[in-house]
């Protein structure tokens, strides 16, 4: 339906935007890279679209890339979470844990943080060691909706340090949260 859209309307950056987080949700990333340039050429400061093309670029590999895109998302919307949050997953995907740390605590300390924001801080900071803190944000009152329904998973991976590496690599591309 999108591919059709953007047939039907080949410059709206909204369907262009739509139609490369698509193909990333997809599996698709390589093939989103030229959907969101061409998003991004009409709308070049729309953070949402800079974000979701940080992630395309995460997923292919190209982290330095994603991170510069990330920090242009955070340039155009300096209130929104998700940039940052992507900016953290980003670190945590080359084990650079310290500013993955960094990032997601930006984005938690925004009112429009996430559940979901707060588990991915949680998880890097047991990844860097540190369970009580990661406990702490694990057992926050939040709903299991507002966390994907995972809060009992993340207990548990918090509770049982052995459990992080393999969580670690388990499911290790950012999320487009927006």
């Amino acid at each position: 339906m999108l591919r059709r859209a953007d047939s039907l309307n080949p410059d709206d950056p909204r369907i262009l935007a739509e139609y490369g987080k698509t193909l990333t949700s997809a599996g698709r990333a390589a093939d989103a890279l030229p959907v969101f340039d061409k998003a991004l050429a009409v709308d070049p400061d729309n953070w949402r679209t800079l974000s979701a093309q940080g992630v395309a670029l995460d997923q292919v590999g190209q982290h330095e890339a994603a991170r510069t895109v990330y920090r242009a998302a955070i340039a155009a919307a300096p209130g929104e979470p998700t940039p940052w949050n992507n900016l953290g997953m980003s670190y945590a995907l080359t084990n650079d844990l310290k500013d993955a740390e960094l990032a997601m605590r930006k984005a938690v300390s925004t009112p429009k943080a996430s559940g979901k924001m707060r588990q991915n801080l949680a998880l890097v900071l047991g990844l860097r060691g540190d369970y009580t803190d990661a406990e702490r944000l694990a057992s926050a009152p939040t709903t299991p909706a507002a966390i994907g329904g995972d809060a009992e998973k993340l207990r548990a991976i918090v509770t049982q340090p052995a459990m992080w590496a393999r969580e670690a690599n388990a499911d290790n591309i950012p999320v487009i949260i927006e």
